[in-house]
């Protein structure tokens, strides 16, 4: 049976999603070895779910992308980070939004699904990473989801929120960059710069030149709370 142009675009955005997935793998465990931490990775969400029944599928899915496991280590002679220990201390979770779409200045984060809490504001994961592959420079957003939560649920952000999504059932927070880079650094957040990937061509996205300018207006100036350092373990 042929697709319909949704279908397609569906499966397209499955895939895109998988591969930004396969590459922050490799992004994390080289992010947090930098900072002496050593993280083995475990599984995604669909590999825990995949003998679920639907209905408990679908909730797993909602809990997390990515999982890894921390381990004591240490520099050896070389200065190599060695595992110590075959224990591992606990398991860290991640949940992954990787945007592909036009360079508007802004960030969007998904509030409701069909009248019900959706995105962050569902997952279990220790860490929320907003990616966006078409950038060149500060292109990952990396924060705890708690962190996070607290962060969007601000009066200072009310004025953004914005219907989308299939059917227009999706409530997304939009937010230019401009104006959430510095309260995303003040709740915690890591601003990065991931540059060692090429963006399959299949998925007929290349990354910009230059950011072009937000179409909201800049936030209310209020003042923020401080936050711990969302990478303390």
């Amino acid at each position: 049976m042929k697709q319909t142009k949704r279908q397609t675009q569906f499966n397209n955005d499955l895939d895109f999603g998988k591969w930004t997935e396969s590459l922050m793998v490799k992004y994390i465990i080289n992010y947090f070895k930098e900072k002496g931490f050593m993280l083995s990775y475990v599984c995604d969400s669909d590999f825990e779910a995949i003998n679920m029944n639907e209905a408990n599928k679908k909730e797993k899915l909602k809990e997390f992308d990515l999982k890894f496991v921390l381990f004591r280590s240490k520099l050896d002679e070389y200065g190599d980070l060695v595992r110590t220990h075959t224990t591992p201390i606990k398991y860290i979770t991640f949940e992954i939004k990787a945007d592909k779409y036009s360079d508007t200045g802004n960030l969007a984060f998904e509030r409701k699904d069909k009248n019900k809490d959706s995105g962050v504001f569902v997952t279990k994961a220790d860490y929320f990473i907003y990616f966006l592959p078409r950038f060149n420079t500060e292109n990952i957003y990396m924060i705890k989801s708690d962190s996070l939560r607290t962060l969007l649920l601000q009066d200072k952000w009310k004025n953004y929120f914005n219907y989308g999504g299939d059917l227009g059932k999706t409530l997304n927070l939009i937010i230019p960059k401009s104006s959430f880079n510095e309260d995303f650094k003040a709740a915690g957040g890591k601003l990065e710069t991931f540059t060692n990937y090429t963006i399959p061509e299949q998925y007929n996205i290349t990354k910009f030149e230059k950011a072009s300018t937000t179409l909201y207006k800049d936030c209310l100036n209020k003042g923020l709370k401080q936050y711990k350092n969302p990478l303390d373990f």
